[in-house]
């Protein structure tokens, strides 16, 4: 403050006199006033008052001055201010200042600025409800308002950011700024008003410009420059790591965001709109859809704008409410995809006036889906690295709702397959690639489901990601084995379908394979639960068993089909060499990594050798249906199908049994049993089957004898 040098005494008779306005003491002494704030303000710094006999009216006015401004900085710091008592303060400051001017009181820069500010927020905000209040026939007038708003505006930006560059305190600055905050709130919600068309916001006929141009003029000529002007209080006060307490940081960040949560429930409301219009409506459908898929990118900018910026601040609050709108804006695009995917009510294409649902689901998983998605993974990776613990659950749940879209998706389209007629084999084919097509997207989609649960570093997360992958395989598996063993609806008429092993072969390829490396992977992650691997191993033994007893079943066939007939029981035993040798490759290739697990499998290998060696022994000793017809060569000898048998099926399971690598089914125990056999029992047998083959029991001669009988014996019957 400036004082004279010489001040004149004051009169000793002089009599002090004391009233409160407002919250403002007003101490006269004499001649002069002194402006004190009152209790109820008590924690705004007043200004120190000239002591001394006599006082300068100057250096009065600039503590008057001085005082409103405090008691307006404490106004302005609570966190629901009163609006109207705010206007009469801002007022009272800029009568003070005036007044200070003319008595030629000294005014730092920056008041000065803000309160040229402020009054220009309080005529901008005059302007503006007279323009919702004009009438839409009047367009010349509603059009020289928002130009005096948009100018002013403009103006605004640049007074304050004039007052942040004479500002010499932080708490000047953070004054500043808060006035900046309110300014840039109410251009916001003016930008907002436009954009939904808002009573008094719209434009009627071609008089104005459209709600979106006003906008967009609002944000380029208004928003953007105290943006700007903010962000240099933010420079001024030490960067954005201290915004927060000393420029209101979380107020300018939930302001930004208003402007994101608007669109995503604009686009919601879209939607709604664009499953009620009418199927006839084609054009208006179309445009409906567009705007979603325009507003979609908006809002993912807009998402990415706003982490950026509470990123900076460092706002753990900000950044999980950014994350929390990106997840809320994600379920919604999901769902938009589902109902164009699953061709839901209101979703669907009439004629060829729209795209076909597929083509709009694959345009709103790419625009807006699984943007969304990327978006949010890299959000998740922050907030969990800051303490957020369950930043990743909700992506994962998010994920597995696209995958299982995907899982049922493959499921109607394959009971739609059998339903076919054979002799449509176009629409069947063209159903089994979309089988296939999808399959191997559902795949995918689970290996990303597992990744962002790998990042979480929760192995929750990854058990209900198996539990959908060994559904779908469960399900693949059934597709293959009805394939491969011409169930009902999975056979060809002609050659206009592939074989039922070249279509067994691809589900296999494309499917199949993929969703075992998946659920691989998720054994490895969730390694400590003993039975992770359980549902993957049955899955896989559902072929296993299918194969072994489709083999126990072709046997017995074999075995009751009449000698002469050589041509049907060759073909007989080739099927059942084919699928043991399958059996075995399915068996080698499971490589199972748990004790669980292995256990199974080694299981299913000892039932599956058992009943090999039992062939084996019918087809050498020439028993019931095991033989051939004497004096007929059309068909291997007794001899020739054992070691058949024995060198395609029974070694090669024996084997793997033995075998204690990882890809083979052994690592046995002393208490381990193959086909309920101690390895002593088997050294044991062993040395009897020797025994026995030293004595003869099992030489050419006696062979040949026992097939002349069992040949004798059938002839009689």
């Amino acid at each position: 403050m400036r004082r004279n040098d010489a001040a004149p005494a004051a009169p000793a008779s002089s009599k002090k006199k004391m009233l409160v306005l407002g919250g403002i003491g007003v101490v006269a002494v004499g001649g002069a006033a002194y402006f004190l704030l009152s209790p109820s303000s008590a924690s705004a710094q007043a200004p120190s008052l000239p002591s001394g006999p006599t006082v300068d009216p100057r250096v009065a006015k600039e503590a008057e001055c001085a005082a409103l401004q405090a008691s307006l900085a404490q106004l302005r710091s609570q966190p629901t201010p009163d609006a109207a008592n705010m206007l009469r303060l801002e007022a009272r400051v800029r009568t003070c200042i005036t007044e200070a001017r003319q008595m030629g009181a000294t005014i730092a820069a920056s008041e000065s600025h803000l309160s040229d500010g402020d009054a220009s927020y309080a005529q901008i905000e005059g302007w503006w409800n007279e323009y919702k209040a004009t009438s839409d026939h009047d367009p010349l007038k509603r059009n020289n308002t928002r130009q005096s708003i948009l100018t002013a505006g403009t103006a605004l930006a640049a007074t304050y950011s004039a007052a942040i560059t004479q500002s010499t305190s932080n708490e000047s600055t953070k004054l500043v700024a808060k006035s900046i905050l309110r300014a840039l709130d109410s251009a916001v919600t003016r930008r907002l008003c436009f954009l939904s068309n808002e009573r008094g916001c719209g434009t009627f006929a071609s008089n104005e410009d459209q709600p979106d141009a006003k906008a967009a003029q609002e944000q380029s000529r208004v928003i953007a420059p105290l943006v700007e002007a903010y962000m240099q209080a933010v420079t001024k006060v030490g960067g954005p790591r201290r915004a927060i307490a000393l420029a209101d940081g979380e107020q300018f960040l939930s302001i930004l965001l208003r402007s994101c949560t608007f669109l995503k429930g604009y686009i919601d409301g879209q939607w709604a709109h664009y499953r009620a219009t009418e199927w006839s409506d084609a054009l208006k459908r179309n445009n409906t859809r567009q705007s979603i898929l325009a507003d979609g990118r908006t809002l993912l900018a807009c998402l990415q704008n706003v982490w950026a910026s509470a990123y900076s601040f460092g706002s753990i609050t900000s950044m999980r409410a950014v994350g929390t709108l990106t997840l809320a804006a994600l379920n919604a695009s999901i769902d938009r995809w589902r109902g164009f995917f699953m061709n839901e009510p209101g979703c669907g294409t009439f004629a060829s006036n729209e795209d076909q649902p597929d083509v709009k689901a694959a345009q709103e998983m790419s625009s807006t889906t699984a943007p969304l998605m990327a978006a949010y993974a890299h959000f998740a990776r922050t907030l969990s690295t800051r303490g957020v613990a369950d930043a990743y659950d909700l992506l994962v749940t998010a994920k597995l709702r696209i995958c299982a879209v995907l899982k049922n998706y493959v499921d109607g389209q394959f009971s739609h397959y059998k339903a076919t007629e054979w002799s449509d084999a176009l629409k069947r084919n063209n159903t089994r690639q979309s089988i296939l097509a999808t399959g191997a997207s559902l795949a995918a989609c689970l290996r990303e489901a597992l990744s962002f649960a790998q990042s979480s570093g929760n192995r929750g997360l990854v058990r209900p990601i198996a539990a959908l992958a060994e559904q779908a395989l469960n399900s693949a598996i059934q597709r293959k084995i009805c394939y491969l063993y011409d169930q009902a609806g999975c056979g060809r008429f002609g050659v206009n379908e592939d074989h039922g092993n070249d279509k067994a072969a691809q589900e296999q390829d494309r499917v199949i394979g993929p969703l075992v490396s998946v659920y691989k992977q998720a054994v490895v992650f969730d390694k400590a639960n003993a039975q992770v691997e359980t549902p993957l191993v049955r899955a896989l033994l559902a072929e296993i068993s299918t194969a072994k007893n489709f083999i126990d079943s072709q046997y017995g066939n074999l075995k009751a089909t009449d000698y002469s007939d050589s041509v049907k029981r060759n073909n007989i035993r080739g099927s059942m060499v084919q699928a043991g040798q399958r059996m075995v490759s399915l068996l080698r290739d499971m490589q199972p990594t748990t004790a669980a697990g292995r256990a199974l499998a080694r299981s299913a290998a000892q039932a599956a050798l058992t009943k090999s060696r039992e062939r084996e022994t019918c087809y050498r000793a020439g028993a019931g249906g095991c033989d051939r017809q004497w004096g007929t060569w059309t068909e291997p000898s007794g001899g020739e199908k054992a070691d058949q048998e024995r060198d395609t099926i029974g070694n090669p399971l024996a084997a793997l049994l033995a075998d204690t690598s990882k890809t083979g089914l052994g690592g046995l125990g002393a208490d381990d049993e193959i086909l309920g056999m101690s390895p002593l029992a088997w050294g044991v047998a062993v040395g009897v089957l020797g025994g026995a083959y030293a004595l003869g029991m099992f030489d050419r001669k006696t062979v040949r004898q026992n097939r002349r009988r069992s040949s004798r014996r059938q002839r009689a019957a």
